[in-house]
């Protein structure tokens, strides 16, 4: 969704008088949330995208929210069947991602070295196609509250965080994403050992394992763990406060960019050419195997990982470029 926000100001730039709707997931109303260029959210919780605690929606469910609304036009920006049909057997005009995905599947089958064009430029692309064009403004739409700022702040200072600290999060949602929790124990050494950082420890409840046992390992840099304490946004309000950030790659990757923080994420199953973070001061590193990127679940080389490849020195190495960026920029 926060890759979808470049998408949505081009609609909006060329239809500034229509009201523009938005049918997503209920887990994205909190980053839609400010957005100037939407007129209204309806909660679909698609069965192919929804996962606990969400519980999942009908088209039925979806049709009833719509009411007797109708559009003028239908814009897929991600490919959900159930909905793309029921879209394509409305009188409405209909842009899919079908046939661009395709196209870019044709044109690299077979060749690794033919990269993946970014989220952003894909579907800005799509648009174009369809005489919908804004600029090549890549920024994701997304605001810091100042009431967030203040809360995070207050939360920073009640914790005794400092100035200056790194916000580490070695958790993932995804399992083949983990990256080792030693190898994160040395990165963050090299912080504080090279920049005076404390580390904070950051995740949503369900990492809470994870940041525990890595700051057993670190207890000796006294690192703060903030894990399950923030949600999405205060998160992100803290995040501008930070000297740098660094985990896998997921929503808080792309948030830290998007406010300016150093920001390195680690890219393993995931394509890097399709979701590195966008962001003046913004890497991702991957080791790209072969086999990446990979739509499994479970590895089939679970000794030999992509994850594995990445070493410390491929992450202190990128951490370093970008601090000497941040300093000389």
């Amino acid at each position: 969704m926060l890759l979808s926000t470049p998408a949505i100001r081009a609609i909006r730039h060329r239809f500034p008088n229509a009201e523009l709707v938005v049918v997503a997931g209920e887990w994205n109303e909190i980053v839609l949330r400010g957005n100037p260029n939407i007129d209204r959210l309806i909660r679909y919780n698609s069965p192919r995208f929804a996962r606990p605690p969400f519980a999942t929606h009908t088209m039925a469910d979806l049709r009833n929210a719509l009411g007797g609304w109708r559009p003028d036009l239908i814009v897929a920006l991600r490919d959900d069947a159930p909905a793309m049909m029921s879209a394509m057997r409305s009188a409405a005009r209909y842009i899919g991602r079908g046939r661009s995905h395709l196209v870019d599947w044709l044109r690299r089958r077979g060749n690794n070295t033919i990269a993946r064009p970014h989220e952003i430029d894909r579907t800005l692309q799509l648009l174009r196609e369809h005489g919908i064009e804004h600029s090549n403004d890549r920024r994701l739409d997304y605001t810091v509250a100042e009431s967030e700022r203040r809360d995070a702040a207050a939360l920073l200072s009640a914790q005794g965080v400092p100035a200056l600290f790194a916000a580490i999060q070695p958790g993932t949602s995804l399992a083949m994403k983990e990256w080792s929790l030693e190898r994160f124990a040395a990165v963050a050494r090299h912080l504080r050992e090279s920049y005076g950082l404390r580390i904070v420890l950051i995740g949503p409840e369900n990492e809470r394992e994870r940041t525990r046992a890595l700051g057993t390992m670190i207890a000796d840099l006294e690192p703060i763990d903030l894990t399950g304490m923030l949600g999405l946004r205060p998160t992100v309000a803290l995040l501008e406060r930070a000297a740098l950030y660094f985990g896998s790659d997921g929503g808080s990757m792309h948030l830290a960019a998007h406010v300016g923080t150093p920001t390195l994420g680690l890219f393993g199953p995931g394509s890097i050419s399709g979701f590195h973070p966008v962001g003046p001061h913004a890497l991702g590193i991957s080791a790209q195997l072969p086999c990446s990127p990979c739509p499994l679940t479970v590895c089939i080389r679970p000794h030999s990982t992509c994850m594995d490849a990445l070493a410390v020195a491929d992450a202190v190495g990128a951490i370093d470029n970008l601090m000497r960026q941040k300093q000389g920029g």
